[in-house]
């Protein structure tokens, strides 16, 4: 049965709640398990970084370097 939304925040909410950043980005090949350092991996979103800074958890995702930061809705956006 299709659902229909009426609110926007409903519909991300069962996004997050039915999706995780973690496994999105792992799926889809951009990081690789054996490079996670447990939430951290190094950021793919500016070059010459080795340092692991870019933590990637359930709901969100955040570079404690470049500062960016957001849901799998933003990471797809990027």
């Amino acid at each position: 049965m299709k659902k229909e939304y009426t609110n926007i925040q409903i519909f991300l909410d069962d996004i997050h709640d039915q999706l995780s950043v973690k496994d999105i980005i792992l799926d889809m090949g951009l990081i690789e398990k054996k490079d996670m350092k447990g939430d951290f991996t190094n950021c793919i979103f500016h070059d010459g970084n080795n340092t692991p800074n870019l933590q990637i958890k359930d709901n969100f995702w955040k570079c404690y370097a470049c500062g960016a930061k957001g849901d799998l809705i933003n990471f797809i956006q990027i």
